[in-house]
């Protein structure tokens, strides 16, 4: 069939056909039918549908997503730059499951995927004896930007010496970063006495910048068996800051430890440490146990920067002077190295329907808490305000209210560094929009 060339057919632009594909890209379904309509729809559509997949897995996706792999045609594989593999099978917290994803397969997986830069493995049980070389000529040579390991049930030294080196080489960006998270329900755990570890200097040693390292509750003890290992000498040579941050008291114990043990090797090969302490508290009770806990990693933690304190308070007998007594208490006795402070308060009903006086009140230990950091030195204070309306509306007074609490001329803390005041605010109805204006009108002269 001929085509009149008086009456070409329409051509749309690029960016429209882009502007399609990422409007429809939370649906897989539809962008696959989208991309048998044209053939421009259909290239764009499977980029889109390729770029970050995330896999459901046992052994059996996993497997048939490689066969996949192998069968499409080469250019597919190298739209895949971040890959997420989730077990999501029902488990008993007893009982192993047999369905772990093994080394063999995601030695595989790097393979077929030159373009991979981020690899995020969630839920997974067990990462040990891994060995990535599948063969002669088969070694992964990736340089993967970010390598998340989350909710991993259970983390053994192998997991340092054998995952990482093959998966950062030399080469890899500045910013490199390393996120080691474990949100896992279940109690991680390591080996009970974990081998000595070192990597060999070769040119598939780690090219790392930036560790995180987010410890979970309960408490457990893979801070220290991580130091032990003998891993940190061999690939912190180009490590240029390391951050460590827990969520409760007992855990500031851990990452005291962690700090009194490898810290040194750190600092010697001018690592710059950022420990971050999140003090999570619910209700008044816990408040005295976990700021206890907390204090005793002061002498074994003298490069510690910043301190979070969290608190749920729901009714304001919980938020009153007995609290900013024990936050003062704490202040008191803060290393001289701490550089920060934040105080998250999230609010219940109760202290919404608080009145003029209530506040007024509350206003006054805040100054007085203010006063306690001017006096050790601390030259960043942030205040978190979380409040869920669900339902309620805001009245222009309790805004003001919130506002004349963090509103404080502090001259002391603007010494060094200009004070940062942050106030945000977590909304579940539309009549809070009032409430939402003043924390925008609030907060826009911080971020300038």
């Amino acid at each position: 069939m001929e085509v009149d060339p008086r009456h070409p057919n329409p051509r749309l632009p690029q960016e429209l056909l882009d502007n399609i594909v990422n409007f429809l890209h939370d649906s897989p379904n539809t962008l696959s039918t989208l991309s048998l309509t044209s053939r421009r729809l259909h290239f764009t559509a499977r980029r889109s549908l390729f770029r970050s997949p995330t896999i459901n897995t046992s052994q059996a996706p996993l497997v048939s997503f490689l066969r996949i792999l192998r069968e499409a045609p080469l250019h597919v594989r190298f739209y895949v730059e971040n890959l997420t593999l989730v077990l999501e099978n029902t488990i008993d917290r007893d009982h192993d499951s047999p369905e772990s994803v093994t080394p063999l397969l995601i030695a595989s997986l790097l393979q077929l995927l030159p373009n991979l830069c981020s690899l995020t493995l969630d839920r997974v049980l067990a990462l040990h004896e891994i060995d990535l070389d599948g063969g002669p000529g088969q070694r992964a040579t990736h340089n993967l930007e970010r390598l998340s390991l989350a909710g991993m049930r259970t983390l053994v030294a192998d997991v340092f010496r054998d995952y990482l080196p093959d998966f950062l080489l030399p080469g890899s960006q500045d910013s490199l970063i390393s996120d080691i998270m474990n949100d896992s329900p279940y109690v991680p755990h390591v080996e009970s006495t974990p081998r000595a570890l070192t990597l060999p200097d070769s040119p598939h040693n780690l090219a790392i910048t930036h560790i995180r390292i987010d410890t979970p509750p309960p408490p457990h003890n893979w801070l220290q068996a991580f130091a032990r290992t003998g891993i940190m000498p061999s690939f912190v040579s180009s490590l240029q800051s390391l951050d460590v941050s827990c969520r409760c008291g007992l855990e500031a114990g851990h990452i005291g430890n962690f700090l009194r043990l490898a810290g040194p090797t750190l600092l010697r090969l001018g690592c710059r440490i950022h420990p971050n302490v999140v003090v999570e508290t619910i209700g008044y009770g816990r408040t005295f146990d976990h700021v206890v806990q907390y204090l005793a990693i002061r002498d074994s933690c003298p490069i510690l920067q910043t301190i979070v304190v969290r608190f749920s308070a729901h009714k304001f007998e919980n938020l009153g002077p007995a609290l900013f007594d024990l936050l003062a208490s704490l202040l008191a006795q803060l290393p001289e190295s701490v550089r920060s402070f934040v105080l998250e308060l999230d609010l219940g009903h109760d202290i919404a329907r608080a009145g003029a006086p209530v506040w007024d009140t509350m206003r006054g230990e805040w100054v007085r808490l203010k006063d306690v950091l001017e006096r050790v030195g601390v030259v960043r204070l942030e205040l978190i305000w979380r409040y869920s309306l669900n339902g309620l509306g805001v009245t222009e007074e309790f805004s003001s209210m919130v506002l004349r609490i963090c509103q404080i001329e502090s001259p002391g803390l603007c010494a060094a560094t200009p004070s940062h005041w942050c106030l945000t605010g977590r909304y579940t109805d539309q009549h809070c929009r009032l409430l939402f204006d003043s924390f925008v009108s609030f907060t826009s002269p911080v971020a300038n």
